[in-house]
């Protein structure tokens, strides 16, 4: 089966992507969930909140870590999904063992963070901020890996890593996403210029393509393949309203076959509402 989860004011859905309807609805904060994102072997969800926790599930709530002080807009986990980080509008971003314990200092931003990005040894990662700069860390140390980045005119909400860990991109209010070698900092190809604000950025597994959407509601998937010759195709999404019968799936069991997240979910960021996909 084929899954998405998506989050709302106080609580996140989880759909099935081909019957586009609601599986399960959890009454997951006392506030906005802003992010949510799965563990790399998809059995457990992290998800934060407005109320400035970040939650771990596991069909019920395994941890509930509320260290930061203020709103918190995002979460990731590590590639071997041994760590997970948070980053809050407290310019704070908190690094935890996937057991629940912190692992180190926080890292200090001069900007509330919008969202993170590891690379795939685990070790280090890349966060994003209001002010659009990006700060790069090695997380076992809490060290700040050079300066940091002024990669917008305004804030970023959005960032990724390739699979290969070569290249980043970044999503902004500023209308634009960006591509960026992580070795050099240096651009790569051209801006991907957009007519409004941009709230989401992923790559494709092969990193071949890059998906941006953003307030002109399309779905914008950039080839770039060939630095120089960066290509760019429209999807215009057919957005599906909620079931009439919604309310009956707030905080329902999963059924019986399942007993982990990993039973319901096989394939996985803004108004609010962040989605955790593999794109």
């Amino acid at each position: 089966m084929s899954s998405v989860v998506s989050g709302a004011r106080d609580r996140y859905y989880i759909w099935d992507a081909d019957t586009k309807q609601i599986i399960r609805c959890l009454s997951a904060h006392t506030n906005w969930v802003n992010c949510i994102w799965f563990s790399p072997d998809k059995k457990r969800l992290a998800s934060t909140s407005d109320n400035g926790t970040l939650k771990i599930w596991d069909v019920e709530l395994v941890f509930n870590i509320n260290n930061h002080w203020g709103n918190v807009w995002t979460a990731a986990y590590s590639s071997n999904g041994t760590k997970i980080a948070s980053g809050s509008a407290d310019c704070m971003v908190h690094v935890w063992k996937t057991i629940g314990k912190q692992q180190s200092q926080p890292l200090i931003h001069d900007s509330p963070v919008y969202s993170i990005a590891w690379y795939p040894d685990s070790c280090c990662l890349i966060s994003a901020c209001y002010d659009g700069h990006i700060y790069f860390w090695n997380a076992p140390t809490s060290a700040q890996l050079g300066s940091s980045l002024h990669a917008h005119s305004a804030a970023i909400h959005s960032l990724a890593i390739s699979s290969d860990g070569e290249l980043m991109a970044t999503a902004s209010n500023d209308h634009t996403a960006r591509l960026w070698s992580t070795s050099t900092r240096k651009p790569f190809g051209r801006v991907l210029q957009h007519a409004d604000m941009v709230f989401t950025v992923a790559f494709s597994p092969d990193s071949r393509i890059v998906a941006t959407s953003g307030q002109e509601n399309t779905i914008f998937l950039w080839d770039i393949s060939q630095e120089f010759t960066i290509t760019m195709n429209v999807v215009s999404p057919s957005f599906v309203s909620p079931a009439s019968n919604f309310t009956s799936y707030i905080d329902q069991p999963p059924s019986a076959s399942s007993n982990s997240l990993s039973g319901l979910l096989h394939q996985h960021r803004t108004d609010g509402t962040e989605f955790a996909q593999n794109l």
